[in-house]
């Protein structure tokens, strides 16, 4: 089964798809109001809109003139998995021997077809194509071999980002480190926080379906492929992301419980081969016109782009507000 979420005179309706590209309103199935209500309710959920989905004389909708919202607008947390690709492990001086992951907030989503305003101060801006899970119940130290027991279904998102705003979000600082005998010594650290390079309005594109996970044979097996205009920017595979969907699962609920309908995004597919340009050669603020990222058996979301040039507002920062260095001796 697949799900989506439309927007009908600004509110947003749970549906599910059917045949012939037609999309059949939840409320008409049953008591939910919402794709993520649905999950909640769990397989006994799922179980009653089949058997309504067989009634005769449903009303639908066309897909092809449906307005998408993201298929669940108002996630618990989304929780994105970094450096996720073996092909990036050619470029890595160090990385832990874990998966590191980073959240989203509930306003960079935006449903396939939404535009995405890029402003001027964000500089380099790109794409990064990425298998969505979305979480089907609740659960805290999940053991990998019943972490897929969790999993509801896949989606299509566009991890947007700005790497001219990671650049420029950078501290270095020096702080005194204890050790054993009470002394100090100074340590030296890069310290980088995943705000706005990562969490602008637009920055998380998603959907437009949810496919629930009986439908994909193997989530570690699937094409993605990723265009500006008509140019390829990424051809990937799944079978290349470093940690398996259960092993992330398993990894983020040792520290925090993971709630129906929560969504995880596996980390960026890329090109394996080494004449492809990387991702961010492929400026979106400067490039093209719609970005669309598409993974086999799961769907395309589609992104207009519209540049926006207007005063940057950092020269406040910068006037009234600039740093000046002092350095501590320990």
């Amino acid at each position: 089964m697949k799900f989506a979420t439309i927007i009908e005179d600004g509110d947003t309706v749970g549906t599910v798809g059917i045949q012939q590209n037609q999309l059949v309103r939840l409320s008409d199935l049953g008591p939910w109001a919402s794709i993520r209500e649905l999950i909640e309710g769990g397989d006994a959920a799922i179980e009653n809109v089949k058997k309504a989905l067989s009634r005769k004389k449903l009303r639908t909708i066309s897909a092809a003139q449906a307005k998408w919202a993201p298929p669940i607008p108002d996630p618990s947390k989304m929780l994105f998995i970094a450096l996720n690709n073996v092909v990036l492990d050619e470029i890595l001086v160090h990385r832990p021997d874990f998966p590191v992951y980073f959240p989203k907030i509930n306003s960079a989503l935006a449903g396939s077809g939404a535009i995405l305003e890029l402003h001027a101060q964000y500089g380099l801006t790109h794409a990064e194509p990425e298998l969505g899970v979305i979480i089907g119940k609740r659960g805290r130290y999940i053991a990998i071999e019943n972490a897929m027991n969790h999993v509801f279904g896949y989606t299509v998102i566009n991890d947007v980002t700005s790497a001219t705003m990671r650049m420029e979000d950078v501290y270095l600082v020096r702080y005194p480190m204890p050790k054993a005998d009470f002394a100090y010594v100074p340590v030296e650290e890069h310290l980088l926080y995943p705000g706005r390079y990562k969490n602008a309005d637009g920055f998380a594109p998603m959907g437009p379906y949810i496919v629930s996970k009986d439908e994909i044979d193997d989530p570690h097996n699937l094409y993605v492929k990723a265009w500006i205009d008509e140019d390829i920017i990424a051809d990937d595979n799944t079978k290349n992301l470093h940690y398996s969907v259960s092993e992330v699962i398993h990894w983020i609920s040792m520290h925090s419980t993971l709630e129906a309908g929560d969504i995880i995004s596996m980390g960026t597919a890329l090109h394996p081969d080494a004449q492809c340009d990387p991702l961010s050669r492929g400026d979106l603020n400067s490039r093209g016109e719609v970005v669309r990222v598409e993974i086999e058996s799961i769907g395309t979301v589609e992104t207009p782009i519209k540049r926006i040039r207007n005063a940057d507002p950092k020269e406040y920062f910068a006037a009234n507000k600039r740093f000046v260095k002092t350095l501590k001796t320990y």
